[in-house]
């Protein structure tokens, strides 16, 4: 059984830090400026959502244990990366290079922890940008789909990084 004591205090960071910045990347895809309403219901959602997300994958104790120490976590860690990634839009710092580092700690993930622990995490990671993705309409148009183009795009993205 994969827990917290099977990673190094780093590894551990950077995999509990992947789940915040899948969804920040996925928040910051389409930042249409100084509205920051739809990045607050976003990170509302992410924040409201962890536990039926780690439900999901109530299988895995690891997950469980991800879970909750993003669940202690006050939330700072979601803005710091979502402003980070305010210069993505003007190429000083992509998302793709954010996305690259979930794809590390999911490389470190598929190293230390066993199979199944490792592909519930992956979807989990998945499922949290998922949800960030749907908290907020981004048109108008009332039969729109509540993800933006721009969040589909990152969200393929995430997934083939992820190996899901």
């Amino acid at each position: 059984m994969t827990s917290r004591s099977n990673f190094s205090d780093d590894e551990w960071q950077q995999v509990t830090g992947s789940v915040i910045v899948a969804a920040a990347v996925i928040s910051a895809a389409d930042d249409v400026g100084e509205d920051q309403e739809s990045e607050l219901q976003e990170m509302q959602a992410f924040r409201d959502n962890l536990d039926k997300l780690a439900n999901k994958q109530k299988k895995s104790a690891f997950v469980q244990e991800v879970a909750a120490a993003l669940a202690s976590n006050d939330m700072d860690d979601f803005w710091d990366a979502h402003g980070a990634m305010g210069s993505a839009v003007s190429h000083e710092n992509p998302l793709e290079d954010r996305l690259a580092e979930v794809k590390s700690a999911a490389a470190i993930v598929d190293r230390v922890a066993d199979k199944k622990d490792a592909k519930a995490y992956k979807k989990f990671v998945y499922d949290a940008a998922r949800t960030v993705a749907s908290a907020s309409k981004e048109s108008f148009f009332a039969l729109s789909s509540s993800i933006s183009k721009k969040e589909d795009f990152y969200l393929r993205q995430l997934r083939t990084m992820l190996g899901l």
